[in-house]
């Protein structure tokens, strides 16, 4: 768990095992889960967990302190090929939210440098 201001950075985003994010506000304690794929989408994959808790803001009460905890995947092997989200927001209550390009990639995109894509 990392809080937005540790002097620590905590680990980096996409190791094999994790899951997603579970971020919470320091303030409301509103709680909200963010599914790997979409955390590398926004922030990449050489962030560190103390970089996200600082550039977020609670969606409920506006508070810039936030507090990252990066879920893992401790299942054994087996487990794993069974279930692969593991019921990380699958549920009907966890819609899966796309969101848009930031215009840095909305601009690489347009002169052919999609690297996502390939």
């Amino acid at each position: 768990m990392v809080w937005w201001n540790d002097r620590e950075r905590g680990i980096r985003l996409g190791a094999s095992t994790t899951l997603g994010l579970s971020v919470s506000c320091t303030n409301c304690q509103h709680v909200a889960r963010i599914r790997l794929d979409v955390a590398l989408r926004l922030w990449g994959e050489r962030t560190f967990a103390r970089d996200i808790a600082q550039d977020l803001r609670c969606s409920r009460c506006g508070l810039r302190a936030a507090c990252v905890q990066v879920l893992s995947d401790s299942r054994p092997p087996h487990a794993i090929a069974d279930d692969p989200g593991g019921g990380f927001l699958l549920g009907p209550n966890y819609p899966c939210v796309d969101p848009p390009l930031s215009p840095a990639a909305e601009a690489a995109k347009a002169r052919g440098w999609a690297w996502w894509e390939s």
